[in-house]
């Protein structure tokens, strides 16, 4: 039942992909438009010292992958649609795993069903996505803790402006998500929202909204009212002033409930050729491992740009507490830095090195974890481009025996747009 249920996803979604690009191409023919398609092709060479990012009996290989992709944009009065689609391919030259594959689709399609009143929107995103979401691991490793994902999304709305500063904006979005993985959870969303936007000036704009979600998953349902009000600031030329803030009500038909506040701050100050940001945030995320996550985050960045590159720092803390028995599970705080910088005409070089801490509350423990990015980038000709990437992942733990490992990875990447 499982394979049957896998099977007709993929189906699914392939065959959403390919009946995209018929359409797209049949209206394209069909009336004069904006229409662009660019295809690509990358070859590359991996080596990893440690496939399964094991601390013990580490095996290593050489990763062959084979990614064919394509662009397509579409642009007419009564449609604009984009899709970016990528196949990776990956073969184990010594076998240490069985030969995959995987999809990157990333369409949207914007229909005016009743011009300047009635939309439909419509979107499909399929990524491999990291299983826990404290940690992103795609970075790190091409599967571990990893699982497919596809998300599909309709969202018929109306749009009324009774003044030409006010835009009110009210409708009705479906969301499935789906994964491959079975410790997931596959969800299935009915959201009703109607919010509104009044520009003050130019330069400021005040929102509000209510949305009412009901969601549905093998595990246990939920209902769910958000209340929000918001504004932006843009003070100076590329700087602004944001915040959001609101409540959340979450009613689990297993009769637990939540309610707490949640908000969206921050600001961005350009000041010569350095940008800071800072952002604090609460936000409420689908966790693939559990029903709803809470996040509150804090972040800063100071970056600054050259003449011939960009270097900059960065720091972050954050919580999350699962929703549905209202206890903190992990916290983590990273700090890093970042820079590029073009050695010569066509050579670019990149560096990030990152240090994180995630304690675990669950085990009463922690785990550090180091990752160093590097790359070298060389452009040939036009859209012809050489790389050659190389990264090192330590992570250590004094209790948690799988979260003490050292990962070396070496990528040679050749790309094509044509």
């Amino acid at each position: 039942m499982k394979f049957t249920k896998f099977k007709l996803k993929t189906q699914f979604v392939c065959c959403s992909f390919f009946v995209s690009v018929a359409v797209l191409m049949f209206i394209a023919s069909a009336e004069a438009a904006e229409f662009a398609i660019r295809p690509s092709i990358a070859i590359s060479e991996e080596f990893t010292d440690n496939v399964f990012e094991t601390g013990v009996n580490k095996r290593s290989d050489f990763i062959t992958r084979a990614i064919p992709g394509i662009d397509l944009k579409y642009r007419a009065p009564v449609l604009e649609l984009d899709l970016g689609y990528n196949f990776d391919y990956r073969y184990y030259i010594r076998q240490t795993r069985s030969d995959d594959n995987t999809h990157y689709l990333n369409t949207r399609g914007h229909i005016s069903l009743i011009d300047n009143f009635f939309f439909l929107d419509v979107t499909d995103n399929y990524q491999r996505v990291s299983l826990d979401i404290t940690r992103d691991v795609t970075r790190e490793s091409l599967f571990v803790d990893q699982s497919d994902q596809n998300i599909v999304t309709a969202s018929p709305f109306f749009v009324i402006r009774p003044t030409t500063q006010t835009n009110l904006r009210f409708g009705y979005r479906y969301v499935n998500t789906w994964y491959k993985s079975p410790a997931a959870f596959d969800r299935t969303d009915h959201i009703g929202f109607a919010e509104g936007t009044y520009n003050v000036s130019p330069k400021i704009n005040v929102t509000g909204g209510y949305t009412f979600t009901r969601d549905i998953a093998p595990v246990d349902d939920y209902s769910k009212h958000d209340v929000y009000l918001g504004f932006r600031y843009e003070y100076a030329d590329i700087s602004f002033l944001f915040g959001q803030g609101g409540g959340t009500w979450i009613k689990y038909s297993k009769d637990s409930t939540f309610i707490a506040p949640f908000w969206n701050a921050g600001i961005k100050h350009q000041f010569g050729s350095v940008t800071a940001t800072i952002n604090a945030s609460v936000r409420y995320y689908e966790d693939p491992l559990r029903r709803t996550t809470q996040e509150t985050s804090y972040s800063g960045a100071v970056d600054r740009d050259f003449k011939r590159g960009k270097v900059g720092i960065f720091l972050s803390y954050a919580e999350f507490v699962d929703t549905e028995i209202d206890r903190l599970q992990t916290k983590s705080s990273t700090a890093g830095t970042r820079g590029r910088y073009e050695l010569m005409n066509a050579l670019v070089a990149n560096l990030s090195f990152e240090a994180s801490k995630y304690d675990h509350k669950d085990t009463g423990s922690y785990t550090r974890r180091f990752f160093v990015d590097t790359g070298l980038s060389y452009s040939f000709v036009k859209d012809l481009t050489c790389s050659l990437y190389y990264r090192y992942i330590d992570y250590y733990s004094p209790v948690i025996v799988t979260d003490n490992k050292q990962i070396n990875r070496v990528i040679l990447e050749l790309r094509k747009t044509f």
